[in-house]
């Protein structure tokens, strides 16, 4: 189902939206909450793996961990649509979590290097290369 939080033409009909909108935005949040709290956990298991020599394994709770991130940004994503009133498709966002690929671009490092990234690590000048994937990455952490 899709939710919108405006335009609904009688005042009954507009008050359940804004209701069930309010209660789809908490629900958002406390999905955000609870993928942050697994990621987090995923992320300290992978350390423990990884500090004991288990390297595969802890190579692969973080990914999943760095998944997990990815859904708290579709969520937020999700939740600033619908305060500012556009559609929110419930259906099409689990759909998005269960795609490893989707999931993966969603985080800025694992997208496609740039020609002009790739230059400036070329030419030995890091802080170019930087500077390029930060403008090329307006929802990264970093920029």
């Amino acid at each position: 189902p899709t939710i919108r939080s405006r335009a609904s033409p009688s005042p009954v009909e507009n008050e359940f939206v804004k209701q069930t909108a309010k209660q789809l935005l908490q629900e958002i949040v406390r999905g955000a909450q609870l993928a942050f709290e697994n990621a987090d956990k995923l992320y300290q298991e992978a350390q423990l793996l990884g500090s004991n020599g288990a390297f595969a394994r802890a190579l692969t709770l973080h990914q999943i961990s760095m998944e997990e991130c990815s859904k708290v940004d579709m969520l937020g994503t999700a939740a600033i649509s619908l305060v500012l009133g556009h559609p929110v498709d419930i259906n099409k966002l689990a759909a998005r979590f269960r795609q490893h690929k989707v999931k993966n671009y969603n985080n800025a490092y694992m997208s496609v290097t740039t020609d002009a990234e790739r230059e400036a690590r070329k030419s030995g000048d890091p802080k170019r290369a930087i500077e390029i994937f930060k403008a090329s990455k307006p929802h990264s952490i970093s920029g």
